[in-house]
């Protein structure tokens, strides 16, 4: 496994693929994360942040949370 794999050791690895994995949509994939970054870092000056929130598609943001994941509704 990657590195969260080799840090919480296979079985519980195992489980939180199943519990929370790609069926789920619930883990972010590293590699998109670092094309967000890279994104950031080379965007247009005209069009510009220096804020971003990264979250699983899973998971409700904050601001738009009425209790439930979009995981739930499934």
């Amino acid at each position: 496994p990657d590195t969260l794999g080799k840090m919480l050791g296979d079985n519980m690895y195992q489980q939180l693929r199943q519990t929370k994995g790609m069926e789920n949509d619930g883990l972010i994939l590293p590699e998109k994360i670092a094309e967000t970054y890279f994104h950031l870092a080379h965007q247009h000056r005209s069009t510009w942040t220096h804020e971003i929130d990264i979250r699983s598609y899973s998971d409700t943001a904050w601001w738009n949370n009425n209790g439930k994941s979009l995981a739930d509704e499934s």
